[in-house]
């Protein structure tokens, strides 16, 4: 899972101190990253596994071609491609 993958459940699925921890990963040099990602590993390994797990899913709902769940997996890649600035 992507670093992206993990803040987006933790957006999407934590509460308001996730959500925030989220938003400050994203924002942070890397010296601050490594700072928060040592401090709260609990939360990024519980999130990986909820990314991971969200991912899976949203793969076999794409493989039975449900037309709802492609347009949000296109979805998910354009805003991480915006945020990647590509």
């Amino acid at each position: 899972m992507t670093e992206y993958d993990v803040t987006e459940a933790m957006l999407k699925y934590g509460g308001s101190f996730v959500q925030q921890l989220a938003r400050l990963i994203r924002l942070a040099d890397a010296d601050n990253k490594r700072r928060l990602v040592d401090a709260f590993p609990e939360y990024l390994a519980e999130y990986r596994v909820l990314a991971a797990r969200t991912a899976a899913s949203e793969a076999r709902s794409l493989l039975k071609l449900d037309p709802e769940a492609l347009l949000a997996s296109h979805d998910r890649i354009a805003r991480q491609q915006n945020e990647d600035g590509q």
